[in-house]
């Protein structure tokens, strides 16, 4: 009821303000309906109530994202893309704290313009260059985007006019890069390969659809040296503490590639969402067609482009795994929460490379040499019996 009176601030430091926000990128008609009518009272009260602190804040943002809103009539409630209605909820929280690293950012933008492009991701070319909050931005606008990427449906032409995968892509691999900048890149690419979004892969990440896989290879290959590298310090500087008589430390001295080890994890998970949530083709029989980036359909076709990747992937990390335990399983240094990562980035190589013999053994009675071999199975016994001789 107008009548009640209600705490415009407390509705903005729960979240509840916010949440009728993003209802605004429903799929469900009447709840974008609620939405839409929740906006208009939500704009009214703001603008009626009095000494309310950050007021004209709020009412340059409501109106940026009124103004962007076109297409509403009494019979049609448009679906505003993800990538929006989050950064206005989100931003009804900064505008609340002037001290926050995105205030200004945020200021400046609704300033500049009185709507909101509904094509774009706000805020993501200012939070790529430089400055003294650069990474908290970044930060800041990559999470957003990794949330809006649920709904690709609905945000991709906003990924497409910021070409924002492929600098995530960068950002996630430069090797000056921070810790938190690394997550949410990653975080961002987990969520375009989810089954909700099976054509983002395919629309968006490049015209050639191996750009991806290409690049978790590369960084497989980084990762995989990091794990060995930090396998063989970590030995080393073992043996000095024995030698000195000092005990403690060897939680510490494995951290280095326990973070390898999630971060290989990591990739391998994205490439096991790939490879199970890509898009099919369905014939007018029924008939399920996979891709030929991951089978080989035909004799006529060589190979097939992801599908070797993505085995070279699994192959190499596995490689890697066997040497780093065999480095630390003859001095006892492998932990149990060595093992337990192991085991996990273990079981998703095989699940890996399980889907992908599933898939050519559906698509064709020829399987290409690369599925046929031994080498992933036995690689993985390899590291397998290295954690059983470590654990006892």
């Amino acid at each position: 009821s107008a009548r009640v009176q209600v705490d415009i601030r407390k509705l903005f430091e729960c979240n509840a303000a916010g949440l009728a926000l993003v209802a605004l990128s429903s799929a469900n008609l009447r709840t974008r309906k609620l939405a839409y009518y929740i906006l208009d009272i939500l704009y009214a009260r703001v603008s009626d109530v009095k000494s309310l602190s950050g007021q004209r804040q709020y009412l340059l943002l409501l109106d940026a994202l009124r103004n962007a809103i076109v297409k509403r009539s009494e019979t049609e409630f448009p679906r505003i893309p993800y990538a929006i209605t989050i950064f206005v909820a989100t931003s009804l929280n900064v505008m609340m704290h002037p001290e926050h690293a995105m205030f200004a950012d945020v200021n400046q933008l609704l300033l500049r313009r009185p709507y909101l492009r509904l094509n774009d991701i706000p805020l993501v070319r200012s939070a790529m260059r430089s400055s003294t909050n650069a990474r908290k931005q970044r930060v800041h606008v990559l999470r957003q985007a990794a949330q809006s990427a649920r709904a690709f449906d609905q945000s991709l032409p906003a990924f497409k006019s910021t070409d924002f995968v492929n600098v995530t892509l960068a950002l996630a691999s430069n090797p000056l890069g921070d810790v938190l900048t690394s997550k949410a890149a990653m975080t961002l690419l987990f969520h375009l390969t989810s089954s909700e979004n099976p054509r983002a892969l395919a629309l968006h990440v490049s015209r050639q659809s191996s750009y991806l896989v290409s690049w978790i290879r590369q960084q497989v290959a980084l990762e995989s040296n990091a794990l060995v590298e930090a396998c063989s310090r970590a030995r080393l500087e073992k043996d000095a503490v024995s030698s000195s008589g000092s005990g403690g430390g060897t939680a510490l001295l494995m951290q280095p590639a326990l973070a390898a080890l999630g971060n290989l994890t990591a990739l391998m998970r994205v490439v096991l969402r790939a490879i199970a949530n890509y898009p099919l083709s369905v014939l007018s029989d029924g008939t399920v067609l996979h891709d030929r980036f991951w089978v080989v359909r035909s004799a006529t076709q060589v190979s097939a482009p992801g599908q070797t990747i993505a085995i070279v992937i699994v192959q190499q990390i596995l490689t890697g795994l066997a040497s780093s335990l065999q480095l630390l399983s003859s001095e006892g240094a492998v932990s149990m929460e060595l093992v337990r990562c192991a085991l996990v980035l273990i079981r998703t190589c095989v699940d890996s490379a399980r889907l992908l013999s599933d898939m050519q053994a559906d698509a064709s009675d020829q399987q290409p040499p690369a599925l046929q071999a031994t080498e992933i199975a036995q690689q993985a016994l390899l590291s397998l019996r290295v954690l059983e001789r470590a654990i006892g």
